[in-house]
């Protein structure tokens, strides 16, 4: 292949477009400080288009724990910058012409990165819960301690150990594993748990507990479901007794 083609290959993860909710999403090769990549989306008709970010950056922000008492107010500045608008959180486009679209995708991925940038080190941190600590004390609350084991030791699929609270009933394990919303907890807690799953072990049960007090990403939870259940913290008990009464 030419060099062009090498390019043009590599690229292809970049050209691809598609249709949401009456939108076209365009991934872009913008990124978040988390590494995730810009996605953007145009909506329009025949006499132009809209290009937004659909609400990422508070997103962002927001899954890295960030207090955004007035997300409009926060997004103003850089949205002045660049052009371009918010409502209600989200990062728009005036209506533009279609021969101004990469121009515009641009200038709207490059706005909502440079407000998550800003934000993580111009916003306050919201006090969080602890919810390692919070689980482990449900965890004693609903099983006898000595059903309960702390940094038990799991081989997945790979041969590789992972190291859990566990609570063992009835010759079965229940993993009660807790998973934050930034991008580290999220993709090391699905790795652990697809390798784990790959092993189709009936004997151990793997939930990941999450805090819905929190904003999470869609895509996300959505991640977290495809290597285990998940659980909200809210719901913890009837879940905990669910498996206590099996």
């Amino acid at each position: 292949m030419s060099i062009a083609e090498y390019v043009n290959d590599a690229l292809k993860p970049f050209s691809t477009y598609q249709e949401r909710h009456g939108a076209v999403a365009v991934t872009t090769t913008c990124m978040y400080p988390s590494n995730a990549l810009v996605t953007v989306f145009v909506r329009g008709a025949m006499n132009g288009a809209v290009v937004s970010d659909d609400g990422q950056a508070i997103d962002e922000l927001t899954a890295l724990n960030r207090d955004i008492s007035d997300a409009d107010k926060f997004l103003h500045r850089f949205c002045n910058r660049s052009g371009m608008k918010s409502a209600k959180g989200v990062i728009f486009s005036p209506r533009i012409e279609w021969r101004q679209l990469p121009a515009t995708v641009a200038f709207v991925a490059n706005t909502s990165v440079a407000a998550v940038t800003a934000g993580l080190q111009i916003l306050k941190k919201r006090p969080s819960r602890n919810l390692r600590k919070e689980l482990d004390h449900v965890l004693f609350q609903s099983f006898p301690e000595d059903k309960i084991k702390k940094g038990f030791r799991v081989v997945g699929h790979s041969t590789r150990a992972y190291s859990f609270n566990a609570v063992h009933v009835n010759s079965r394990i229940l993993i009660m594993d807790p998973v934050g919303p930034d991008a580290n907890s999220v993709n090391s807690r699905a790795i652990a748990h697809f390798d784990i799953g790959r092993k189709k072990d009936d004997t151990i049960i793997q939930r990941l507990i999450y805090d819905d007090d929190l904003r999470w990403k869609a895509a996300d939870l959505n991640l977290l479901q495809a290597a285990a259940k998940v659980v909200p913290f809210s719901n913890i008990e009837p879940a905990m007794q669910e498996f206590a009464g099996k």
